[in-house]
């Protein structure tokens, strides 16, 4: 590449908040990177620049790896989820673009490392509160109905099912002041406020 090229590059690089990396096809190195790229799996600079792929790819081993790369040389592109693993050892949830770019006849992968640990951990906290909510509804003797702030049925127990002759899937996501109260009385409420 000439070096007019890399510096323009390395300046668009540097514009973007994820990790983004040229990476040559035919060594597996990075050629080109953002500080982020390094900084998010805590290398320094010259020691990132010395590393391949399959030394901080978490799930697949070097062979599945080496599989997945042809693959992307094949179709062009590949949108994906991973984990990579930083220096010291913490595993980190990764969501991955990559484009194969041609530049002076050879092949290179144009990645995006965007870090979504949080938003990874984030959801197996909500997944563990929503497993646990179903259990404390499974487990409740009494009939139960959960709404939201407008009044739309979150949850329904069994209990609540046997009750009042509706399955849970007939009510969530519907109004509870429709279902349980005739019309004209609730305008006749209404009217009154």
């Amino acid at each position: 590449m000439k070096v007019k090229n890399d510096v323009q590059f390395k300046e668009l690089f540097e514009l973007f908040p994820d990790a983004v990396v040229l990476i040559d096809t035919r060594t597996k190195l990075p050629v080109m990177y953002n500080r982020v790229a390094y900084a998010q799996l805590e290398y320094e600079e010259d020691e990132f620049k010395k590393i391949s792929i399959s030394e901080y790819e978490a799930l697949e081993d070097p062979e599945q790896t080496a599989e997945h790369v042809e693959n992307i040389i094949k179709n062009g592109r590949d949108d994906f989820e991973t984990q990579h693993k930083t220096k010291y050892g913490k595993i980190l949830d990764i969501r991955v673009t990559v484009l194969i770019n041609i530049i002076e006849d050879i092949p290179y992968f144009l990645c995006v490392f965007r870090d979504i640990t949080e938003q990874k951990n984030l959801q197996r906290k909500i997944d563990a509160q929503n497993r646990f909510q179903s259990t404390l509804l499974k487990s409740i003797a009494h009939a139960l109905i959960t709404t939201d702030t407008h009044g739309t049925i979150t949850s329904f127990n069994e209990k609540a099912q046997e009750l009042l002759g509706y399955t849970a899937q007939e009510l969530i996501a519907k109004e509870s002041v429709m279902l349980f109260h005739d019309k004209n009385e609730l305008r006749k409420v209404a009217a009154t406020l």
